[in-house]
């Protein structure tokens, strides 16, 4: 049930009746009287105490704790928050045979940013045709580090004897990401919380996956991938989102995939086996998401205030987010009460309204549909399937 936190008037009219009760008078009607100056004291700091309460009410639980008690429930739970990490790979640099590139040496990238050697290498070395091969990393974590290969960097302080001044890259080895991102970390803690794993069940499979850096959500689900009819006993598929670092739309790479499978068949920590109930390397299955793409239609639009370009781009930008929140449902593992895995034209009109209202304005009608062109009330995900705002379009009444 609901709990009300008392204002301090409240408070304030609570402690004078226990005064007046234990002292068998009334409180005298002067502001300065005795029992109002100690109940007005005594109601301020009863306030603060229940703030503070509350406080720590909110930071004890996963959906509204701050970014502070988030991670100190991670502690707890052994789910720390992913960090970021530095774009590392490899790149070729002119020197004379006999020189030696030494660890730590310093180049200058893009946008001012800084990168250092990881090794000590001599000339002549890992023979490119171009010169020696040397591992380099950013000094600083995120993906505004990250190079391309046949990038170019500019060596800081020059070397001479006929040393190179430009470091060309040949091989990323290691993307630089952000530090996770706290709805999806508060996601992960909420997993936790309502998983009973145990045995290699679905709940196992979605916080294994999730381990894995680069995996934003998974979707495990019992039998083999969508639209197969393999027949083999004991199938489970794994879908995977990935994080929008990895690629924009979440559509994970086979390289991720890889990775993610291989933690699931075993701990990435232990190597202790995780083939448990019969699950093979041949019996589970890791796939990508598909994103289909979604278009709206809205139908006479008017505001009362603002620009209606303004209007428009805020709900373009508003129902491009909303379409994030739907996704596939497992049963079993996801909360019937949290369930967003059917889009309908009411749920989208009601987000569209919700912007206008900021605009004192309204629409006649919202529509939708999987092409443009084509209208459909109600579209149910499958269980590799997100959506995205693919159009929107703003028609005038007819």
């Amino acid at each position: 049930m609901p709990y009300n936190t008392p204002s301090t008037a409240e408070l304030v009219r609570r402690n004078v009746a226990a005064f007046e009760s234990s002292l068998n008078q009334n409180t005298p009607p002067a502001e300065k009287a005795f029992n109002t100056v100690l109940a007005t004291t005594e109601g301020m700091a009863d306030k603060g105490l229940y703030a503070y309460a509350a406080d720590l009410t909110r930071e004890n639980f996963a959906l509204t704790a701050s970014e502070a008690g988030l991670e100190k429930l991670g502690s707890e739970y052994g789910i720390p928050r992913v960090q970021p990490e530095a774009w590392e790979g490899v790149a070729a640099f002119e020197l004379p045979d006999g020189e030696t590139l030494y660890l730590g040496t310093v180049f200058m990238g893009p946008q001012g940013f800084k990168y250092e050697t990881l090794a000590s290498v001599t000339a002549p070395s890992l023979a490119l045709g171009d010169g020696i091969l040397v591992p380099i990393a950013c000094t600083g974590a995120g993906p505004s580090g990250n190079l391309s290969v046949n990038d170019t960097l500019t060596i800081q302080t020059p070397i001479g004897g006929g040393a190179g001044r430009t470091l060309r890259v040949t091989e990323a080895t290691q993307l630089g990401t952000a530090i996770e991102d706290l709805e999806m970390y508060r996601q992960r803690i909420l997993d936790f919380e309502r998983s009973e794993g145990g045995g290699g069940n679905s709940s196992d499979y979605r916080t294994w996956a999730q381990a894995v850096k680069g995996v934003r959500r998974a979707y495990p689900f019992s039998g083999p991938p969508e639209g197969n009819f393999t027949g083999k006993p004991g199938e489970r598929t794994v879908y995977v989102e990935c994080t929008p670092e990895v690629q924009s739309e979440g559509i994970a790479p086979q390289s991720l995939l890889d990775l993610v499978k291989e933690a699931l068949l075993a701990d990435p920590d232990t190597g202790v086996s995780r083939e448990v109930l019969g699950l093979t390397r041949d019996t589970l299955y890791v796939r990508p998401i598909v994103r289909t793409g979604l278009y709206v239609t809205v139908v006479g639009m008017s505001i009362a205030s603002g620009s209606k370009g303004d209007a428009e781009a805020a709900i373009q930008a508003a129902l491009s987010a909303f379409m994030e929140s739907f996704a596939p449902f497992v049963p079993g593992l996801d909360p019937d009460f949290d369930r967003r895995d059917t889009v309908t034209a009411s749920v989208i009109g009601r987000e569209v309204q919700n912007v206008l209202d900021g605009y004192g304005g309204t629409a006649q009608n919202v529509l939708f549909g999987t092409s443009p062109g084509s209208f459909t009330g109600k579209h149910t995900l499958k269980r590799n399937e997100k959506v995205k705002l693919a159009g929107i379009v703003f028609m005038e009444a007819e």
